[in-house]
């Protein structure tokens, strides 16, 4: 609950350590407990404050490697927790694309926009929206086919994925 209070808040929480407990505790799992819906939650709240707790989190030497497994082992995930993760990237890549895409995961976004249940392609249209803000990643994405997933969210009823396609079109 602190995590997601205030800046203060979450600034003692990871003064004292929570980001790199949180990014252990992924990795010795490697994110497939219950201790792992949780500490992605945790670190997306952290990761939503600002650039400097996302490039906390970023720097964690073992925070990448078990978010990255979540992905390459998609079709074994549970689908909330796949959730969860694709929240905190999209977190993350507001201010850390290169962290992001460095990890390997556009591909994976790409196709989760394309083919995975609206809850689960609609974070990931949020994720490909903040690394679409750099051309380069725009142009990258653009090949890997995500124009046609981003089109079909223009069609559907949820105005803020409406809003968020519009902001990849634009």
């Amino acid at each position: 609950f602190l995590s997601s209070r205030d800046d203060q808040a979450a600034t003692a929480l990871a003064e004292a350590g929570a980001v790199g407990a949180l990014s252990q505790a992924l990795h010795r799992t490697q994110a497939k407990n219950p201790v792992a819906t949780p500490a992605l939650r945790t670190l997306g709240n952290f990761a939503s404050i600002g650039e400097n707790f996302a490039a906390a989190i970023v720097a964690e030497p073992l925070f990448l490697p078990p978010l990255v497994h979540l992905y390459s082992a998609e079709a074994e995930t549970p689908k909330g927790l796949l959730k969860e993760a694709t929240w905190l990237v999209s977190n993350i890549a507001v201010g850390q694309r290169e962290a992001v895409v460095g990890a390997g995961l556009l591909p994976p976004l790409v196709q989760i926009v394309a083919s995975a249940q609206f809850d689960l392609q609609r974070e990931a249209l949020f994720a490909l929206r903040n690394l679409m803000a750099e051309p380069a990643y725009a142009t990258s994405a653009l090949e890997q086919g995500v124009l046609a997933p981003v089109v079909s969210f223009l069609r559907t009823q949820d105005p803020d994925a409406v809003m968020c396609a519009l902001a990849v079109c634009g």
